[in-house]
């Protein structure tokens, strides 16, 4: 009897230590892995707006576009609407214009916020990358004519294209 006692506590000790050997062997990390930086084929930022004078949900609505020539001869490479929200006293829009870029090696962006009517008409030009807020042009000022450019290479996504626009359709820059 004590030969099967001690065989089965053998038995049930290997056991034990098999059955810890696997368990300890499997994957528990549910922590799924991020990339690191932005996606690819897309330009990210915060746009901030320098007025409160926003215009009407039910008329039209904030968006940010890439633009490949400027002035715009037709319509964006890509485009996103914005979410305005307010953030540490300031209406800010975070976006991330996707797809653009896609199947070249290199291609510069102009990037620019407008006013989008629902049925039509103007749409004017709020902010542009690299160009401040000024609503009117002195002969030294052209940036509405040549702004700066977003550069997306090898379809690697550029982060921290900030923009400064105003909301108040009246004080259009382009």
């Amino acid at each position: 009897m004590k030969k099967n006692l001690l065989a089965n506590l053998v038995l049930t000790a290997l056991l034990v230590t098999f059955i810890s050997f696997m368990y300890s062997c499997s994957n528990t990390d549910s922590t799924p892995v991020t990339p690191s930086g932005p996606a690819a084929n897309t330009i990210n930022g915060t746009v901030t707006f320098a007025d409160t004078n926003f215009g009407a949900v039910s008329v039209g609505y904030y968006d940010i576009a890439a633009f490949t020539s400027w002035p715009p001869s037709g319509p964006p490479a890509s485009n996103d609407s914005l979410v305005i929200s307010k953030v540490n006293g300031k209406y800010q829009a975070t976006y991330k214009i996707k797809s653009v870029g896609v199947g070249v090696d290199s291609a510069k962006y102009v990037i620019a916020i407008g006013w989008r009517r629902r049925t039509g008409g103007a749409s004017p030009t709020m902010g542009i990358y690299g160009c401040d807020t000024m609503h009117y042009i002195p002969p030294t000022y052209t940036c509405p004519l040549s702004p700066s450019k977003v550069t997306i290479r090898n379809n690697a996504g550029v982060d921290g294209v900030n923009v400064l626009s105003w909301a108040d359709t009246t004080k259009r820059i382009f």
